[in-house]
């Protein structure tokens, strides 16, 4: 296994055992066989193999081994890997094996191969390091499934024993984990001094130099990181002795620096001295004697250099040590030189220096910087701060502290925190004994210190809780338990110390009262402590009372009575006013923070439980007017801002009364200026005095960060909860005549404070952290109200006419429009600051974000301002074409107008800020998943966007400029490592089946995917990002391939996907599933639009033959049976639609489709090119041989490929008749957009039955809940029958679209597989043999496929050479006729079918006309077969219904009706049968023919220049039917009885001008005309010969129509025998056509003795003018 292999193989093992710690189990024996692999590996992986002689001679040699790989080395390897050895301090020859195996990463990396290498190593060792940790945890994980847990534990036996020993092998192992601690601290210093180094000399280092140092500090820390746990984990599993304590305790003095690898510490320490110090460990009181002995003498004679760390590693143990004398165990054995009393004191006093020291402000400061929340708690803070005092803080780089190793910090220093109390109880009496005293001091008049200031030993109490806060924050688990057991320690504490907390403590008590009280049952558990609190507290004592809910509510209301009782200033009537008010007497200086923290507390409670919040809000506690009072503008802004988070928390979920109470009292308290003065009398209002008080409250309320920002949740929540259960969103979220009494109805002001004053002002003068955390709360402002606007009723309204009005809550739809905020918010975000504002927030450092945790500041904010973008992107046409000019039509001048004029849209705003594009992209590999998601979609809309897509042109001539996206990200060299990151992305891992669409990389790749899928589409025709990043060169409008770049390497974004549609699975346990199938289909539609579209094809095809594409996905085809399932859905079951199981089906036939295109392509592809081996191997591959890798490997036949059509797939369901449609349009609820199937839109179905349910519930439609709920279920199954439509239109048009491309793609390989026309013709009877079942079986159903198959027979049958052996000869010819006459008799049976759609007929005919011209007449086998009898089997309808076609259907049908006829008519000539003249006659049809010709040069003269072929077509078809007709005596009188001569007298054909013909708009009028004639001659001449000169009167009739046109047959004689020249037209010739008219005039004159009776005509003449003359 190379280093590479390594490298993935140990990242897969780390991901498995990551997924099996979060019970996300995967393939149990695929991670024992992973582990077992890498036994060695754990063995040896605190190895370090340091450089030695040896090696290095070995280097110097010109060749050497690696991995039994010989290689050759020069100067410059050799410089490289002493270079590499150096800096890793490691092995010559491991350095060079690094070396070599790094080298295949340099393209990947982009680094130099050193760079590379130090890469590997780290990467290698931390998944290595990182493993191992998992591995342990899971072995003492408890809820871990008992199989695994076992195998782990047995693993981690098996590993820490030496081979063929019983001795322990841990002991050693976790005194190499301490040493190698000690050596990467070393390692780390080294690098610091490196970089000391260079500023010392006044040198910069390079930034690859920098960038591999900082790596190296990272990669290092984390190993130091992880060990420290795997220290932790070795102890607690037994796995470690005293001597491995000493050696640690030892290795502490040598730790000088306050940072986190002092950190790393800390949870070793504390399971060592749980272990080996407790009297419930497994040492004896003796051995942990000894290591007391040691931590107390090092504190004088050995002194640490970080005495706090030293100080808290006292107390800590002390923790522990103590429970020998404090619970003392029943086989406790004493020693025997134990002075109880001396050792006692002498942990009294150790105890005493050390929390002297700062033991408590030590562990205080771990857990406040490990678990600093970055959202600016800012009471917390300053709680902190003043607890912490001047204690040395850990440095900024602690926050690189990895989320799992704060827990598992927090989980010791809870240990910690309960063996205090469990073991030294009266420590902690002392303590509070102590602060009292401080206390009483104080109030009595005899102040402790001169500053009357707390000292530090009272405030060791609040340190305590504090940190015990930190110890059980967002670990419900422990919480649980403690309100579980009563009978705790530490329950038992809390009840003794909630009876005795005084004002200072109240802060620290609230902060640990918070932790424990997370989530709803814990929550519930507080509540009933408070409770049970109240009971007990039998009188308010404001000094020292009990923490109960009366404590709380009457501590609060004492202060809200002061502010009642201060005069308020108010600014409406002091023009002088400077918003700084009297404040209100405070007389304790601890008062406001209690204050605070009952606010917080509260707020907290509230908002874990609706019972608690119902609890608070009982009338008879008044907190909601307590809670304005104390909003009054004398009250501290600190003490506001809880305020405004209590009354947040108070506001119960989907209740509007309760809101819109909230909201006019908080409307009227911002009018009257920031005051709430009760009972006080107001002053009279004077003009605009609402509106100046309106602007001084929010004026004083943007002066502090905490209050600004806590105000705007404010203002989140109330528009968020004001919100009814319906999900129509219908309302408006607060009071709809909100403020009329004095201004504009709404909320504009509010919008305009949060938009204009805060976001687009304020924002800016505030530093990083506190910009970030307001800019999110006002993101969730812009969300809350953009996301309660429900367009549809706007849409639906405008669409259906349906009277919205009458249903919503909104007094009127037009109210809506105007009054929600969602009109104000979208008009400011086309405001030139909040753009400005909007951008800048976008822009944010990716190495940052990186590194960020999800739930960070930086992430939420970003995540949310996208999330604005996209909605925005989203609603913004609704907002432009018609609420902005709805707002204008109807607002007064008091609105006054914000945006920018100069921003048509939004895209207007992104144009002058495209930096956002590679913004976007970057965020989209981030590792952030939501961030990642909203970034791609917002990039998928501006990437379809055409104002941002439309080329630039150049100003100089008229050279079309790149796309701007493509631009922005091209000039900034972005597009290549985005598009490389994208590529990463795709490689599929077999891990994601695990977790299948929940799995993080899956919805990447779906969304990465689903974004170049969207975009490619919007612009198939013009160079788009997709493009781009998929590894084109874009230019102008033209796309190139650069051989030097990934894709002409093959190693593009496009070369992943085309990986991905080739090995992502679809089947998963025997199913095929809907989510792998989803993606699969993503990424095979993406090649399929590259190859089909004319801007790519030409280099996408290429590249698909290359690499055998087509061979490959067809090998790997799978014909799929009855028995296959989809999504656990059966095909032939109604149900089926209603499910996934439909849309797996789908995806799947697509995927068939897109495969059947390729193979027509390529197959047509190397027939164009003449490339026979292609060629050849394509048709092998079509028939079941497929070539893959030059390996020959059986695959399905394209005749066994409509395996998708043998499954039998119900009609679906119809549309649903209810009452709940009545009336209703349903067409006006069809979407069809790009030429896709059309669809019922579901969600206008749904707020068009809400608005119904609505409306049925105001006029007392549904009387009760049980009617309303019944309403709303039948809505649900209605959405699902329409649903179940969508999928089943959709299923059955792809099943359409696949069978049409396997059509087509039969086509092309039949015309094209040879030229010799009996291999031809052996593949189109085999063909025809697969398909002629299923056209029956179509037909007989009148089935959409039948017209698909009708066409594929018709297109086959005419590629048949009938005179071929292959149906001539023997047995074999005999067959394939036989096979031929009964697609024959399908064709005749299904044109006799009444059933059969009318556009059928025309494939059928052309099928039966093929084959009657190419057998009758024939001496072949299939003619033997039928006869006229078979005509006559099949009915009289057959010949009606040709009839009917050849004389009304449109197009081309009727002339393939009358081609049928001519042949049906010829077939009946042969056997000397009349049926089908004598059907022809009784059908009048033959008169029909006659009478066209009287119509031909009328309909010519008016038909249009592109109808004149077709009707010639027509003519040509006719008279051809009529010559065939006339061709015996029985059809000559039938033509000549439907008055024939009669009707080429009455068209005037022959009496034309020879000269000038008749008037068609035509390019050849006088050969189109001599044509025609000659075709009406055609049918005279045969109707005179089948009569004969016998017949008199077709003689007689025949000489008077010659005698009529003879100038005209003069004409043509004169012109034939050029006795008349005639101008001869461009494209007209007409020698041949005179020709042929000279000999049918010839045939007529001779036939009917016309020169006979014309001399007897002359020597009459004459005769007579000799009698007169």
């Amino acid at each position: 296994m190379d280093g590479l292999d390594k490298v993935a193989a140990i990242q897969a093992l780390y991901q498995d055992l990551l997924d099996a710690s979060k019970n996300h189990i995967p393939v149990i024996e695929r991670l024992q066989a992973e582990l077992e692999a890498h036994v060695e590996a754990f063995k040896q992986l605190l190895d370090h193999k340091p450089k030695n002689d040896i090696s290095r001679v070995k280097l110097k040699q010109n060749n050497f081994a690696i991995e039994g790989i010989e290689y050759g080395a020069n100067d410059e390897f050799r410089d490289q890997t002493t270079q590499l050895a150096d800096s890793l301090s490691l092995d010559e020859m491991e350095a060079a094996r690094l070396l070599v195996t790094a080298e295949r990463r340099v393209q990947e990396l982009d680094r130099p191969p050193i760079s590379c290498a130090i890469i590997q190593f780290h990467e290698y060792r931390s998944f290595l390091v990182e493993s191992l940790r998992l591995i342990l945890r899971t072995a003492m994980d408890p809820e871990l499934d008992d199989d695994l847990r076992d195998f782990m534990s047995g693993y981690v036996g098996r590993t820490f024993k030496d081979d063929g020993s019983k001795r322990p092998r841990s002991p050693t192992y976790t005194q190499k984990c301490i040493t190698t601690m000690s050596n990467i601290e070393q390692w780390l210093n080294r690098l610091a001094e490196q970089a000391q180094k260079f500023v010392a000399v006044g040198q910069t280092s390079s930034p690859d130099h920098e960038e591999i140092v900082s790596l190296q500090q990272r990669n290092l820390t984390q190993q130091h990181e992880s060990l420290g746990t795997i220290l932790a984990y070795l102890v607690k599993l037994n796995h470690a002795s005293l001597d491995d304590l000493r050696s640690l305790l030892a290795q502490l003095r040598f730790v000088d620096r306050w940072n986190s690898i002092a950190v790393h510490y800390v949870p070793a320490l504390i399971s060592f001295f749980n272990q080996y110090g407790s009297a419930n460990g497994s040492a004896s009181h003796a051995e942990a004697r000894t290591i007391h002995k040691i931590i107390l003498e090092s504190r004088e004679s050995n002194p640490w250099p970080l005495r706090n760390l030293q100080a808290a590693t006292t107390v800590w143990w002390l923790a522990e040590y103590s429970s020998w004398y404090f619970d003392v165990p029943a086989n406790h054995i004493a020693i025997e030189d134990e002075n109880a009393e001396k050792e006692e004191q002498a942990r009294t006093n150790a105890l005493s220096q050390a929390l002297r020291d700062g033991a408590f402000q030590c562990t205080l400061s771990i857990c406040s910087q490990i678990k600093s929340s970055d959202w600016y708690d800012l009471p917390r803070i300053e709680l902190i701060g003043s607890l912490l005092n001047d204690a040395p803080i850990l440095p900024f780089e602690s926050a690189s502290i990895s989320p799992y190793f704060r827990e598992f910090v927090m989980e010791h220093f809870e240990v910690f925190t309960y063996a205090l109390i469990a073991h030294m109880p009266d420590t902690l009496r002392r303590f509070k004994i102590e602060e009292e005293d401080e206390r009483r001091k104080l109030f009595s008049g005899f102040p402790s210190n001169v500053s009357n200031e707390p000292t530090e030993n009272s405030r060791h109490l609040e340190r305590f809780f504090v940190i015990m806060s930190y110890a059980n924050e967002h670990r419900a688990e422990t919480a649980r338990e403690f309100w579980d057991d009563h009978d705790s320690n530490l329950y038992g504490f809390l009840q003794w110390f909630s009876r005795r907390v005084s004002t200072p403590l109240v802060g620290a008590f609230c902060e640990m009262f918070r932790a424990i009280s997370e989530g709803e049952e814990c929550a519930l558990g507080a509540h009933q402590f408070l409770i049970e609190g109240s009971a007990g507290a039998s009188s308010r004592i404001r000094r020292s009372a009990t923490l109960s809910w009366t404590q709380i509510f009457e501590e609060l209301d004492f202060y809200a009575s002061k502010v009642r009782e201060t005069p308020a200033t108010n600014p409406t009537t002091s023009s002088s006013y400077d918003g700084k008010p009297k404040a209100v007497d405070i007389d304790e200086p601890e008062t406001p923070a209690m204050l605070e923290c009952y606010l917080r507390l509260v707020a907290h409670l509230c908002e874990q439980s609706e019972e608690i919040k119902a609890y608070v809000g009982q009338p008879k506690y008044r907190m909601l007017d307590i809670t304005f009072l104390l909003c009054n503008n004398t009250v501290p802004s600190r003490i506001r801002s809880c305020a405004y988070s209590c009354l947040r928390a108070l506001l119960s979920v989907r209740t509007p009364d309760v809101t819109n109470n909230i909201w006019v009292a908080l409307d009227q308290w911002v009018s009257d200026g920031f005051s709430s003065g009760g009972n006080i009398p107001r002053p009279a209002r004077v003009a605009n005095s609402s509106t100046w008080a309106e602007e001084v409250t929010f004026e004083a309320i943007s002066r502090r960060f905490s209050e600004m920002n806590s105000f705007v949740l404010l203002m989140t929540t109330l528009i968020s909860t004001s919100m009814p259960e319906s999900e129509l969103h219908d309302s408006l979220p607060f009071p709809e005549q909100l403020g009329s009494s004095y201004r504009m109805p709404g909320i504009d002001p509010y919008i305009d404070f949060v938009l204009g004053k805060v976001f687009g002002t304020k924002l800016q003068t505030l530093d990083i952290s506190q910009s970030r955390i307001l800019s999110s709360s006002v993101f969730g402002f812009i969300l809350a109200s953009l996301e309660s606007f429900n367009e549809d009723l706007i849409v639906l309204a405008h669409k259906t006419g349906i009277a919205v009005d009458d249903a919503i809550d909104t007094s009127s739809l037009l109210a809506y429009v105007r009054f929600h905020p969602f009109s104000r918010v979208v008009e400011w975000m086309f405001n030139e600051k909040v753009v400005a504002a909007l951008f800048s927030i976008a822009h944010q450092d990716i190495s940052e974000i990186s590194s960020a945790s999800a739930d960070s500041p930086l992430i939420v904010t970003l995540t949310r301002c996208i999330r604005a973008m996209n909605m925005i992107m989203e609603l913004q046409s609704t907002y432009l074409d018609i609420v902005r000019p709805l707002i204008k039509t109807q607002s007064s001048s008091q609105r006054r107008p914000v945006s920018n004029p100069s921003l048509a849209s939004f895209e207007d705003a992104v144009s002058t800020h495209l930096r956002i594009i590679a913004d976007l992209a970057y965020y989209s590999g981030s590792g952030h998943e939501e961030l990642a998601e909203v970034s791609m979609e917002l990039l998928k809309k501006l990437s379809m966007s055409r104002k941002l897509n439309n080329p630039q042109s150049s100003k100089i001539g008229s050279q079309v400029l790149t796309n701007r996206l493509i631009g922005i990200l091209q000039g900034n060299s972005d597009i290549e490592p985005i598009s490389r990151s994208m590529a990463q992305s795709m490689i599929f891992d077999q891990r994601e089946l695990d977790e299948g669409s929940t799995n993080p990389r899956f919805n990447t790749k779906y969304a990465i995917l689903d974004f170049l899928e969207q975009t490619l589409s919007a612009n198939l025709g013009q160079p788009n990002l997709a493009h781009a990043l998929l590894g084109f060169a874009c230019s102008g409008s033209s796309i190139q391939v650069d051989p030097t770049s990934p894709f002409g390497q093959q190693d593009s974004l496009f070369h992943a996907i085309l990986k991905l549609s080739i090995e992502y699975p679809q089947w998963l346990d025997s199913s095929m599933r809907f989510w792998s199938s989803t993606l699969r289909s993503k990424a095979a539609r993406i090649v399929y639009l590259l190859w089909t579209s004319t801007l790519t094809s030409g280099l996408v095809l290429p590249e698909l033959k290359e690499l055998d594409i087509l061979q490959i996905q067809w090998g790997s085809t799978d014909v799929v049976d009855a028995n296959i399932s989809w999504e656990s859905g059966t095909p032939g079951d109604l149900s089926f639609f209603f499910q996934d199981g439909s849309r797996t089906f789908e995806l799947y036939v697509q995927e068939r489709r897109y495969l059947y295109s390729l193979a027509a392509t390529q197959y047509r592809l190397a027939s164009t090119e003449s490339n026979s081996l292609w060629k050849a191997q394509l048709f092998s591959t079509m028939l079941g041989a497929a070539t893959v890798d030059g390996r020959e490997e059986p695959s399905a036949a394209v005749f066994d490929m409509l395996d998708f059509l043998e499954l039998e797939i119900s009609d679906g369901p119809t549309e649903p008749e209810t009452p709940m449609l009545e009336g209703i349009d349903l067409s006006s609820f069809v979407d069809s957009e790009n030429g896709q199937q059309p669809s019922y839109n579901l969600k206008l179905l749904d707020v068009l039955m809400s608005l119904k349910i609505k409306h049925m519930q105001k006029s007392g439609g549904l009387p009760d809940q049980a009617a309303i709920d019944m309403a709303n279920s039948d809505k649900h199954d209605i959405l699902g029958c329409f649903n179940g439509i969508n999928n089943s239109l959709s299923l059955h048009r792809e099943r359409l679209l696949a069978l049409a491309a396997w059509s087509d793609f039969v086509i092309v390989l039949v015309r094209n597989c040879s030229s010799e026309s009996s291999e031809r013709a052996a593949l189109a009877l085999k063909a025809l043999q697969t398909i002629s079942p299923k056209l029956e079986l179509y037909a007989t159903q009148n089935r959409p496929e039948t017209h698909i198959f009708a066409t594929l027979v018709q297109n086959l049958v005419s590629e048949l050479d009938f005179q071929s052996p292959v149906l001539l000869a023997g047995r074999a010819g005999e067959i394939a006729s036989d096979k031929l006459f009964q697609l024959f008799k399908i064709s005749l049976r299904a044109i006799g079918n009444p059933e059969t759609d009318t556009a059928l007929h025309e494939s059928f005919y052309s099928i039966c006309y093929r084959y009657l011209t190419a057998t009758v007449g024939t001496s072949a086998p299939s003619r033997k077969q039928f006869g006229t009898q078979t005509i006559k089997a099949a009915g009289d309808s057959l010949i009606d219904t040709v009839c009917e076609d050849a004389y009304g259907a449109a197009g081309t049908c009727s002339i393939a009706a009358l081609l049928l006829l001519d042949a049906l008519t010829r077939l009946a000539i042969e056997d000397n049968s009349n049926y089908v003249v004598e059907s022809l006659v009784r059908s009048n049809f033959i008169s029909v023919l006659v009478e066209t010709i009287r119509e031909m040069p009328g309909e010519l003269s008016r038909a249009l220049a592109s109808d004149v072929v077709l009707l010639l077509a027509h003519y040509k078809a006719k008279l051809s039917l009529l010559l065939t007709i006339s061709a015996t005596p029985f059809g000559a009188i039938q033509v000549m009885s439907a008055g024939l001569f009669p009707s080429v007298r009455s068209s005037g054909l022959f009496a034309a001008d020879p000269d000038l013909g008749l008037d068609i708009d035509h390019p050849s009028p006088l050969t189109t005309f001599y044509n025609l004639i000659l075709s009406v001659q055609r049918v005279l001449v045969s109707v005179v010969l089948q009569r004969g000169p016998q017949n008199k009167q077709t003689v007689d009739t025949t000489r008077a129509f010659l005698a009529e046109i003879k100038p005209l047959m003069v004409g043509v004689f004169k012109r034939e025998s050029k006795v008349v020249a005639y101008e001869k037209r461009a494209g007209e010739d007409l020698e041949e056509v005179l020709g042929l008219l000279v000999e049918g005039f010839v045939v007529l004159v001779e036939g009917c003795g016309f020169r006979a009776f014309e001399d007897e005509i002359d020597t009459q003449r004459s005769r007579r003018r000799g009698v007169f003359s």
